[in-house]
């Protein structure tokens, strides 16, 4: 009975592997028109889809394949289905046109896609990395793909594109999406492009990426970036993504690099973070600074323009009784 139970077991496996093999082989050779194929996706990757917004709320609607603009977008309605389908356009035994969907998502097309079954997502991905180079006018969705795949690979590949030699803008897609769909495991690596990249643009564009990550030293990591990079620029983009993401350190950590930041340019940039907090927490900051008078008469104004744009009662209030004191 073991040696049965060996034996259907081999079988089923082996049937299981001839399979994979045929729909890896069909996506090496897939004919032109619409092919889609299905891929495992990472932990917690968003469920892309298409939607109307009526009165408020997000309906799922079929995307259509055909239409040259579009956009990827989620809903919290809508439970990702812990796959993805991509969809690829061949025209001339040439990609043409890339979309990576939920497998829950409907899609329209004017002619019927092949379906080549599920893909192991490393399969997958090796197909969509082999299109990147040379560079592809579909990098950027090839990136997306890439990016909602299960497994190391993908990570390894959109952290491969992140550096050089690939062209600027392709290492801020791929930045983009590894703190979008992988923030946690990239964590890491954005904060260490954060510091090292030569470029102010990608590490400005690192830490952005971290920002929009759940990642745990992100604040940690914009905070060090916008007291330390040699770039003004980069030091103020670091401040305001610090601001937004809410964190609670976040004024404190502003106000004391006020006190310590040499150029005028990034002090603004830096009052211009405060007024990006919470509300409240926004113009508690903002009053701190305007009742500061070790803060430059400059930058008190700042902060003073920066109140006088809020809807809060309590920056009302104080407003009027600076008024009142003439």
């Amino acid at each position: 009975m073991n040696k049965l139970r060996t034996k259907m077991l081999l079988g089923a496996f082996l049937i299981v592997l001839a399979a994979t093999s045929a729909h890896a082989e069909a996506l090496q050779t897939a004919a032109d028109g619409w092919s889609s194929w299905e891929v495992a996706t990472v932990a917690g990757a968003p469920a892309w889809c298409c939607f109307d917004y009526t009165g408020g709320k997000a309906r799922a609607k079929a995307c259509e394949l055909d239409r040259d603009r579009y956009s990827y977008g989620g809903s919290g309605e809508n439970d990702a289905s812990g796959s993805a389908r991509i969809y690829a356009l061949h025209r001339g035994g040439k990609l043409h046109k890339l979309r990576a969907l939920d497998s829950s998502c409907p899609v329209s097309t004017t002619t019927p896609a092949h379906d080549l079954g599920r893909i192991a997502a490393d399969t997958s991905v090796a197909w969509l990395s082999a299109r990147m180079t040379p560079r592809s006018a579909l990098s950027d969705e090839l990136l997306a793909a890439m990016a909602l795949h299960d497994g190391d690979l993908a990570g390894a590949k959109l952290r491969q594109y992140a550096l050089p030699p690939t062209a600027t803008d392709t290492r801020e897609q791929a930045l983009f999406w590894l703190g979008q769909v992988r923030g946690a495991a990239s964590a890491g690596f954005l904060a260490e492009q954060m510091r090292v990249a030569v470029e102010p643009e990608i590490r400005r564009h690192a830490g952005f990426a971290l920002s929009q990550s759940d990642a745990p030293n992100r604040s940690a990591a914009l905070i060090a970036q916008g007291r330390d990079d040699a770039d003004p620029e980069v030091r103020g983009q670091a401040w305001f993504w610090l601001a937004q993401t809410g964190d609670p350190q976040a004024e404190a950590a502003i106000t004391a690099a006020l006190a310590e930041e040499g150029s005028e340019d990034v002090r603004e940039q830096q009052i211009f973070a405060l007024s990006q907090l919470p509300e409240e927490r926004a113009v508690q900051a903002l009053i701190a600074v305007v009742g500061d008078r070790a803060m430059s008469h400059s930058l008190r104004k700042r902060a003073l323009f920066w109140l006088g744009q809020s809807d809060s009662e309590l920056a009302h209030r104080y407003l009027d009784s600076l008024l009142a004191e003439g």
